[in-house]
Parts: structure tokens; sequence; C-alpha cells
């Protein structure tokens, strides 16, 4: 009983390990140079993915890798594959009724889509996810209490470092159509 509860322990141990390469070797291509088309202030434009920020409309295709959070707001046939994050080796459907939610890290295995960026860098979830791999000090993620902050709905918000989400004000500019759907 004892030998088959060491495998077990190493064989755990090993598929850890190799997650956390995985995720870490998609994270050093996320960081690299490259050039992702999104739409800034109504123009289509190439721009390095270091440098997308809140509020950008990516166009996304097959085999790009998600470099920001983000949600879907247009698309054709979207699947994405999660398991970096979560393990899953099963395709999630995306769309704007069925999980609109899109997280750093993962990648689009089939379809096209347009999303609107959420979250970028150290606030994303594959940026929270490496500071967390790699022991950051001071990441305290609790639940503010309603007598913290008067103007809280009382939803509990999770928060990190006591600072709460802020919210993304709309544009009022209408986007230029481009066909990134077809």
């Amino acid at each position: 009983k004892q030998w088959y509860q060491r495998r077990v322990a190493i064989t755990a141990g090993g598929n850890d390990w190799s997650k956390e390469r995985q995720f870490r070797s998609l994270q050093t291509k996320l960081d690299e140079d490259q050039k992702m088309p999104v739409i800034r202030n109504g123009e289509s434009q190439e721009v390095f993915t270091k440098d997308i920020v809140v509020g950008d409309i990516l166009q996304l295709g097959y085999g790009d890798i998600l470099p920001a959070d983000g949600i879907y707001i247009t698309g054709n046939d979207l699947s994405i594959d999660e398991s970096t994050l979560t393990g899953e080796t099963d395709h999630i459907k995306k769309s704007l009724t069925r999980d609109p939610m899109l997280l750093s890290g993962t990648s689009v295995m089939e379809g096209t889509c347009k999303m609107v960026v959420t979250a970028v860098g150290p606030n994303s979830q594959a940026g929270i996810i490496v500071s967390l791999i790699e022991g950051e000090e001071g990441e305290d993620f609790t639940e503010e209490s309603e007598s913290e902050d008067d103007d809280d709905d009382g939803e509990g918000v999770p928060v990190a470092n006591g600072n709460k989400p802020k919210a993304v004000k709309p544009s009022n500019k209408k986007e230029k159509s481009t066909d990134c759907d077809s």
C-alpha cells in the first residue's frame, strides 16, 4: 500500500511540474514582442502584445494566444483551449450568450472573434497566476467588508491589496467596421 501512495505522489508531482513548465513556456511566448491586430480609437492597427491596454478591441483567430483578459463582443464559432489555466482538455465554446469571458494565456482553437480588453499584465488571470507561482509577497486576496467602503453594493468583491477593481467607461466613438468575422 505504501509503494502505491508513493507512486501516486511522484506521479502527481511530475504532472504539477509539467503543467508549471507548460504555463511558463506559454507566458514566455506572451511576453515576446508579438504583434496583434487591435482596434484602438476607432482605427485598426497592429500593436505589440506588451502595449495592449484596457479598452482595446482585439481581433483574434485560430492559433492566437490571448495576451489579455476580455469579454467576447462578436465572432464566429469561437472555441478556446483553457487547459493552461484549468487543466481541462475540452475546448470551450464562447459567444455573447455562452461564457463570454476570455482569459489570458488561453488559445483560440477554432473560429474568430473580437473582444474588449478588461485586464492586462499582472492584473490578468495569467499575471495573477504567475505572481502566485513566483510567490510574490504582499498579495493578500480578501473580501472587502461593507464598513470599508460606503458605496459598496454588499456583493463582497474579491480585492487584492485593498484596491477595488475599477470600472471601464465605454467609449462613445463608433468602431470602424472591419471584417474579421469572415
